[in-house]
C-alpha cells in the first residue's frame, strides 16, 4: 500500500506571503492543525504551518507586546518569516511503512505529500490511526 491510497487530497493551503493571522483563522474555521505553505509565485511547496508553531509565535508576541496587540502583530507577520527551514516530505509512491516510520522518527503530526515540488496531499497521524483500525477490524473480531 502506498501513501496515495490514504492521503487527503482536498487540502487548504496558504502562501509564504500570507499573514500568520490568516493561518490561525484558517485553522480555527476549518478545525485543522496543519496548513501546507507554498511559494507565492511558483506555488512550490515550502513548509507546514502547524498549530504548535502558531501557538508558540502567539505566546512570544503576547510576552513582548501583550494580548491586545496579538492580532495586529499576527496580521503583519508573514508566514514565511516563521516557517522552519526544512520539512520532511514523502511522495505519493512512499510506502505506508516508511511514512509511519517518518512519523515516529520526526515526531510530526503530519507529513506533506509532494510531487515535482507541488503539494498533492497530506497524511496525518489520524489517517494512520484510521488505517490501523481498518486493519485490526479485518484481522480480528473486534466489537468495541
Amino acid at each position: 500500500m502506498k501513501i496515495s491510497d490514504i492521503m487527503t487530497t482536498n487540502i487548504k493551503y496558504l502562501s509564504n506571503k500570507d499573514s500568520l493571522l490568516s493561518g490561525r483563522q484558517l485553522m480555527k474555521e476549518n478545525q485543522i492543525r496543519h496548513i501546507p505553505i507554498v511559494d507565492h509565485e511558483t506555488e512550490d511547496f515550502i513548509g507546514i504551518l502547524c498549530q504548535k508553531l502558531v501557538l508558540a509565535e502567539a505566546l512570544k508576541t503576547i510576552d513582548k507586546v501583550g494580548l491586545d496587540e496579538l492580532e495586529h502583530v499576527e496580521s503583519q507577520t508573514k508566514i514565511g518569516e516563521v516557517l522552519p527551514e526544512t520539512t520532511v516530505v514523502v511522495t505519493p509512491d512512499t510506502s505506508l511503512l516508511d511514512a509511519a516510520r517518518t512519523f515516529l522518527d520526526d515526531k510530526n503530526g503530519c507529513v506533506p505529500v509532494v510531487e515535482s515540488r507541488k503539494i498533492v496531499g497530506l497524511i496525518t497521524a489520524n489517517d494512520l490511526v484510521k488505517l490501523a483500525i481498518y486493519f485490526l477490524e479485518q484481522n480480528y473480531d473486534i466489537k468495541k
